[in-house]
């Protein structure tokens, strides 16, 4: 797959360096509160409240454990391309309540 971003080695401790060009796009300063997510092998980065979304145990919801074995299947343009129709229709519903 063709890389399309910047690439940073972990240190001894497992921390990265977000560039200041992203930092600054997102309006992060040296104490935002970020939160850290996963999807699938993606790491998700969102400032702190920014996300509604509850964690659920995919082993204890047939339809997560369903899903999370069919989002597996998808390349990565694919994987990111449900990610984002996801995160759309979750602030959609958002704005109708």
């Amino acid at each position: 797959m063709e890389q399309k971003g910047i690439a940073r080695k972990l240190d001894k401790h497992g921390r990265i360096v977000i560039p200041i060009e992203t930092r600054q796009l997102l309006g992060w300063t040296a104490h935002t509160p970020i939160e850290i997510g996963q999807l699938g092998r993606y790491i998700l980065l969102y400032t702190q409240g920014e996300s509604d979304a509850k964690p659920a145990p995919a082993r204890e919801n047939p339809v997560l454990r369903e899903t999370e074995e069919m989002l597996g299947k998808l390349s990565d343009q694919d994987l990111l391309l449900a990610w984002d129709i996801l995160h759309r229709l979750a602030k959609q519903q958002k704005g109708t309540e």
